[in-house]
């Protein structure tokens, strides 16, 4: 019988399971785990899975390309 965890974090809910299983087997039964945890998210209206995002805004500037790279002229 698996034993379930599950924990409130800084960017969500981390659940977490232990369970017996043979080596060979480990990871075909962890992805089957995770979709079938996935599957049951999606069939609810009400949940929606955020990942933690950043917007990195570049300031354009006007400076050539080197030589090196293929410009006419270093800066």
């Amino acid at each position: 019988e698996p034993r379930i965890f599950s924990f409130i974090e800084e960017n969500g809910i981390c659940i977490s399971s232990w369970y017996l299983t043979n080596a060979y087997a480990t990871l075909t039964l962890r992805s089957t785990i995770s979709a079938e945890i996935l599957d049951s998210f999606r069939q609810q209206d009400d949940i929606t899975i955020a990942y933690p995002t950043q917007s990195l805004y570049l300031k354009r500037d006007k400076r050539e390309m080197p030589q090196e790279l293929g410009g006419t002229e270093a800066v």
